[in-house]
């Protein structure tokens, strides 16, 4: 932590002729002269310094003015306007003005997540709300952070879910759960995978031996050794018989089938076959493909806009990608044209408005332009 000191500033007068003055100028008050009176400052969060001094802690404002007694064996910067704390090996919550807003009582305890704590008492794990309150028994062995309204609680080896209110909407009867995604919950329970609803019913039968939790709408089954893709509601939007099928990223998913790949979209139309040896995701409108050992584009309708010519290739970044031909490198656009001559022995990707490139003497930055 670096923190600026002012030293004052020296006017000289506007009549030259005018001598300088026998004494220095005073110098302004040192506007962080409070901290040499603290063993330890941290950085501000909210406005606010933890401070410490002979092993107590406390928090100043920014004008270093102690607005938390230092009074505490422990504490936490600030986050969303509220501190850990901890005094006589009890943990708590203060606001900014100091108030204990969450009684100093538990045996340890972690930051909100969605306006949710998670604390430990007597042995055993629960949450606390923003003013304090105990939104559930105190009686799960492990609570995992709030994530999209609902949280994951683990007792006796065994995995549910309570909702934004505490309720359990879910009871710890899984043998393993995922965070909810897309308003739904993956468990598993004897080797099988479905999905709960946001009331904790089963929304969607436990029939699949390996599975993903949902993205942009869409989930990954696997039943018998075949993949297919599921909406929120469990209909199949790809038919189980590939031999994989990668997360949807802005409506497409990588698929795969008799060791070669293709993409579809999130509708399951084909964009591109399943025939080439290797592809990537979509990268400024064209996704990088291999067959036989040569590299090309294709772009969002499927169609090879980038011949498959080159020995190697990167995928595209800020509209500019590397590829190789005869041990060489160069970059091209988004035409296809090569707009950096392939001479290097390396190039790296376009960082915003620069590139990494090696010859075989000196290694140097390029512009978009190849310009060094």
């Amino acid at each position: 932590m670096f923190l600026s000191i002012i030293l004052g500033i020296i006017n000289f007068p506007s009549d030259r002729s005018t001598p300088f003055p026998e004494t220095d100028p005073p110098v302004k008050e040192d506007r962080f002269a409070w901290i040499k009176q603290y063993d330890s400052v941290t950085e501000f969060y909210g406005n606010r310094s933890r401070v410490m001094k002979d092993h107590k802690f406390g928090f100043v404002d920014t004008n270093g003015k102690l607005i938390v007694p230092l009074k505490y064996d422990q504490a936490y910067s600030y986050s969303h306007g509220r501190a850990v704390v901890m005094s006589n090996k009890k943990w708590g919550f203060i606001d900014l003005k100091g108030r204990e807003i969450v009684p100093l009582k538990y045996d340890d305890i972690f930051n909100f997540r969605e306006d949710r704590a998670i604390a430990f008492l007597h042995g055993k794990q629960g949450y606390i709300d923003t003013a304090g309150r105990e939104i559930c028994p105190f009686k799960y062995d492990k609570c995992y952070n709030y994530f999209s309204g609902f949280a994951t609680v683990e007792l006796n080896g065994k995995f549910g879910f309570l909702d934004f209110k505490g309720h359990e909407i879910a009871a710890p009867i899984y043998d393993l759960v995922s965070n909810y995604q897309n308003g739904r919950g993956f468990v598993r329970l004897n080797g099988k995978i479905g999905y709960l609803d946001e009331n904790g019913k089963m929304a969607i039968p436990m029939e699949y031996d390996s599975a993903f939790d949902f993205y942009q709408g869409r989930a990954s089954v696997m039943k018998s050794g075949k993949w297919g893709s599921i909406d929120t509601k469990g209909k199949f939007v790809l038919a189980l018989k590939y031999d994989k099928i990668y997360d949807f990223k802005d409506g497409r998913a990588i698929i795969a089938l008799g060791g070669k790949y293709g993409i579809a979209d999130d509708r399951g139309k084909i964009i591109v076959p399943c025939k080439y040896d290797d592809i990537s995701r979509y990268s400024c409108r064209f996704a990088l493909v291999e067959l036989n050992k040569k590299f090309g584009y294709v772009d969002l309708e499927g169609r090879e806009a980038i011949p498959l010519r080159y020995d190697d290739a990167g995928v595209f970044f800020h509209n500019r990608a590397a590829v190789s031909l005869n041990g060489k490198w160069g970059f091209i656009d988004l035409t296809g044209q090569e707009v950096i001559p392939i001479k290097y022995q390396l190039c790296y990707a376009f960082s915003e408005k620069y590139a990494y490139v090696k010859t075989e003497t000196d290694s140097f930055y390029i512009d978009k332009e190849g310009i060094c």
